[in-house]
């Protein structure tokens, strides 16, 4: 095991050292988002003391409204830039994007205003109505970020993209702090503290080139060159964007499922224990998935036999790269969440134990799953990710019927890891890559939880 992940690691500094290659760009985007998530994770702490698990809560479930509306903001065009064929055509789906993302915009605004009332009143979380407002802007600036994402992938402007998490989260985080110790601890400064982000990250990434380029948006097509764009583009709205919006509710919905069956302090220990399992992993995830997009797309529009020995070489460095860490950290996160974050967290320690099991795969899962996309399999995708909603709702349910928190949890682990492995199986068919080393992951993944659950239990 530490053979195999040395060689990873050997073969990964040859690459940085040619300019543009895979591994350079990787390390360039890996190197931003490490650093954001190091200066974030040092704010955490502060922010989890001075707001509380129940604050923490009611932050956490408006977030995952956000992210669960924000797909159809943009009908997810943004992630097929790099697909578009000639210049002209990406334009058009720029145009195509930014209309898309106003409408939407307005239409979030009057069902917020019409409906925020029943709707955070279900999820017991009325103390949220005054704040609903906000829902719409989130929408708009995260819509507007994943229009320059998309842009500076197209462009291979992974420096930008680096630049702009460390200096959004600086002020993010440090706006959230400041606003609890000043204000007090109410969710409108985590709210507001995180709306900071995209914004901030737009202004980055919004380069000289991109600026040069606005220039030719003045000059508006013929609307027969901007249909043949939306036909050559139809399947996002359908089943990417969809597809989206399941995934997201099937990350979330423990999130939701907690909010109506407990409180909001059990969505506190969830959330947090949530996003300190997830703070490494995006590292890797985000880093890896914005540099693969950009190589897939290439290589498999020149050179698609070369896809399968890209898509193992990945796998193999993902996978290693995160089974060692995350079986550490599941077996010293209840100490740590007492010792970083205070004895009223120690719940959250015990949930981010099984989380991190269960997320093992997610790491090479989350990049290879553009595959989906680039390769049109996205009703495959789509399929799979409904399926195992219906599995990781099973997964909470044996919770209730236990009686038991920690089987709740334990159940959405289970099934996070399974669906992430499902998915990685079928990647592997699509480019005719053996499973059978798959497989035996899967196995040794396996025994591992069982050793958790075990000791945690």
């Amino acid at each position: 095991m530490l053979r195999k992940l040395s060689q990873y690691i050997v073969e990964f500094k040859s690459g940085f050292r040619t300019k543009g290659s895979f591994a350079q760009n990787f390390a360039i985007s890996f190197s931003g988002t490490a650093l954001a998530q190091v200066l974030g994770f040092i704010f955490t702490p502060f922010i989890a003391r001075i707001y509380g698990p129940e604050i923490y809560g009611l932050f956490a479930l408006f977030v995952s409204i956000t992210n669960n509306i924000a797909p159809v903001a943009t009908l997810q065009f943004p992630s097929g830039f790099v697909a578009a064929k000639g210049e002209a055509e990406f334009h058009n789906l720029i145009r195509i994007t930014f209309l898309v993302l106003v409408f939407f915009t307005a239409l979030i605004f009057l069902l917020t205003y019409f409906f925020k009332t029943p709707i955070l009143n279900f999820f017991n979380a009325n103390a949220l109505i005054p704040f609903a407002f906000i829902i719409p802007v989130y929408i708009f600036f995260m819509g507007l970020d994943q229009i320059l994402l998309g842009w500076n992938i197209r462009r291979k402007e992974f420096k930008r993209g680096a630049i702009g998490k460390i200096f959004s989260v600086i002020t993010s985080k440090g706006l959230t702090v400041l606003w609890g110790i000043i204000a007090g601890p109410v969710p409108l400064g985590m709210i507001i503290g995180n709306l900071l982000i995209y914004p901030f990250e737009s202004l980055i990434k919004l380069n000289r080139s991109i600026r040069k380029e606005l220039r030719l948006f003045l000059n508006w097509p013929s609307l027969q060159s901007i249909k043949a764009t939306l036909i050559n583009f139809r399947i996002y709205p359908y089943y990417v964007t969809t597809g989206m919006i399941i995934n997201n509710l099937s990350n979330q919905l423990p999130v939701y499922y907690f909010s109506v069956a407990f409180n909001q302090s059990i969505v506190g220990y969830f959330a947090l224990a949530s996003s300190l399992v997830m703070m490494p992993i995006s590292i890797v995830v985000t880093s890896s998935t914005t540099v693969f997009l950009q190589k897939a797309a290439e290589v498999y529009q020149q050179q698609p036999e070369q896809l399968k020995g890209i898509v193992n070489l990945l796998y193999n460095r993902l996978f290693w790269l995160s089974l060692v860490p995350l079986v550490f950290f599941a077996l010293l996160s209840e100490w740590a969440f007492v010792v970083i974050f205070g004895e009223e967290w120690k719940q959250a320690g015990v949930f981010a134990s099984f989380l991190a099991m269960g997320a093992i795969f997610s790491v090479p899962a989350n990049p290879l799953a553009v595959l989906f996309r680039i390769m049109h399999h996205e009703r495959d995708n789509f399929f799979i990710n409904l399926i195992f909603i219906g599995v990781k709702f099973v997964g909470l349910l044996w919770g209730i019927i236990n009686e038991n928190i920690l089987f709740s949890v334990i159940g959405f682990s289970i099934a996070m890891m399974m669906g992430y492995a499902t998915q990685i199986f079928w990647l592997f068919g699509m480019v005719r890559l053996e499973r059978a080393i798959l497989i035996r992951d899967l196995v040794i993944v396996s025994l591992l939880f069982c050793l958790i659950v075990f000791i945690k239990l």
